[in-house]
């Protein structure tokens, strides 16, 4: 029997050459595909990184991508209430004084409180020129506004005026241009609402004055000297007549005396 073994060993001994060669070849397979693996490994950690590193990027491009928009839209409403554009200037020194010119006025008028009010524009380098243009555009407004303005107080002049048609119609419709001149030239508001007080006076002391005339026509005297007994009361007859030079005295006293009592700014 272990003659039989030997013998068929040694009839199988090619056979286990040929397996131990393809094991050896099996085993290089092996531990090149085990190193191709390890080279994969390696390869993958740093694609991780690479990526970690793409993420840490991203994030930062993102907060930057934020915080240029936000100083974007800081700057964005900053300049744009800053910057004087052709259009105002144009609009304020060549458009007649209308409804449209009131909405020049209003953007121009919100220029000049935020150069005035605004911290940032007090102090930006830009402030020193667009002052300049709006020093010359609200001199320029304030000149069109007081001619307009007063030619519209002297229609209460006219005769036969409706003094209220032409309060409520025009004057109350552009009570803007008013508090404009109010706020931004101190000195044409005082002179139109001067000239405003001193026209509603006349025309009011003229009314006062034509009703008392009319008063005094309708005065009669109840009994003549010859009607009645006695001797007759003579200082009676002036009592209306007194009466009414005392009115206009007094009225004339309240005018003169009280000229802040009527304002512009009630129109």
């Amino acid at each position: 029997l272990e003659l039989e073994s030997i013998q068929d060993y040694i009839q199988e001994s090619d056979n286990l050459v040929a397996l131990h060669e393809q094991i050896i070849h099996c085993d290089s397979i092996l531990e090149h595909m085990e190193g191709l693996l390890g080279k994969f490994q390696t390869d993958l950690g740093q694609v991780s990184e690479e990526i970690r590193t793409l993420q840490v990027q991203s994030q930062t491009m993102s907060t930057k991508l934020r915080n240029r928009r936000a100083v974007e839209n800081k700057l964005g409403v900053f300049l744009e209430q800053l910057v004087v554009s052709e259009d105002l200037i144009s609009s304020v020194l060549d458009i007649e004084v209308s409804e449209e010119y009131l909405e020049h006025l209003l953007v121009l008028a919100h220029k000049i409180s935020f150069i005035q009010s605004n911290e940032a524009a007090r102090g930006s380098q830009a402030r020193k020129d667009v002052e300049v243009v709006l020093e010359k555009l609200r001199t320029r407004a304030i000149a069109k506004v007081r001619d307009f303005l007063l030619a519209k107080l002297y229609q209460l002049r006219k005769p036969k005026t409706n003094i209220s048609i032409i309060q409520q119609n025009v004057l109350l419709k552009y009570k803007y241009f008013v508090r404009f001149l109010a706020e931004h030239g101190q000195d044409v508001y005082q002179e139109l609402r001067n000239e405003y007080i001193g026209i509603m006076s006349k025309v009011l002391a003229g009314h006062l004055r034509t009703y008392l005339v009319s008063l005094e026509k309708m005065v009669s005297p109840v009994a003549g000297p010859t009607d009645v007994l006695g001797v007759a009361d003579t200082s009676s007859s002036n009592v209306v007549t007194g009466g009414v030079n005392t009115m206009m005295s007094l009225f004339s006293k309240a005018v003169t005396s009280r000229p802040n009592a009527v304002s512009l700014s009630v129109v």
